[in-house]
């Protein structure tokens, strides 16, 4: 009996907006046959717009991308977030929106129960990757995503920590600390995490209850 093995390779080609030319994204089919390995290109797909980020799906052959518009080199603020499917090679669907209110990047990450999270500096947005329906919104600053997806952590106001669902976006608790930022976080299981700055912080996951080590 022989045996097939279909693995999807991404490509990424970048043309210079400058000149007004598109981005092209390719994508290739890598098929192994006793042993023998032989790629592709199956596929091109060309934006008029910048690509920001990408995001595969390998089940069910779903490539979600990010695009932003780009006119004479300004980026607009409102974006783009794309669902193809590679098999039909077709759009699924697409959805419009301020994903970046900084213009400064980001990235896209699918996680459990079918959310596509569309992740930038200062926002957070859950789509349901199904059907591209926006799903909830979440507003802050040096946002992170608990390494098990089920928090989301913030200090969205300056002075205060808060932790949220990452799964509804509702806030579980918001505490008043010193912390300046969470650019040092070490996540200690489900329990707790530990920040970095001047000094060891620990915080309980649970209550949101802070103590200095030092």
């Amino acid at each position: 009996m022989k045996t097939f093995l279909t693995i999807v390779i991404l490509i990424f080609s970048f043309a210079s907006f400058a000149q007004g030319e598109e981005t092209t994204f390719s994508y290739a089919k890598k098929t192994r046959l006793k042993g023998e390995d032989t790629a592709f290109i199956v596929h091109e797909l060309s934006f008029k717009n910048n690509i920001i980020s990408t995001c595969f799906h390998p089940p069910d052959s779903s490539l979600f991308i990010w695009t932003r518009e780009n006119k004479t080199g300004k980026l607009s603020k409102k974006s783009k977030i794309h669902c193809i499917n590679l098999e039909t090679k077709s759009q699924v669907w697409a959805i419009e929106g301020i994903f970046d209110r900084k213009n400064a990047g980001g990235n896209l990450r699918l996680i459990k129960n079918d959310h596509l999270l569309v992740v930038s500096q200062d926002m957070v947005h859950a789509v349901n990757a199904s059907n591209g329906e926006k799903e909830w919104e979440y507003r802050g600053s040096d946002i992170l995503i608990h390494p098990n997806e089920k928090f989301l952590l913030d200090n969205r106001r300056f002075g205060f920590l808060t932790l949220s669902d990452i799964n509804s976006g509702k806030e579980i608790w918001q505490v008043s600390t010193t912390l300046e930022s969470l650019d040092n976080v070490i996540f200690k299981g489900d329990s707790s995490f530990m920040v970095l700055e001047n000094g060891i912080h620990h915080c309980n996951l649970t209550t949101g209850n802070i103590k200095s080590l030092n």
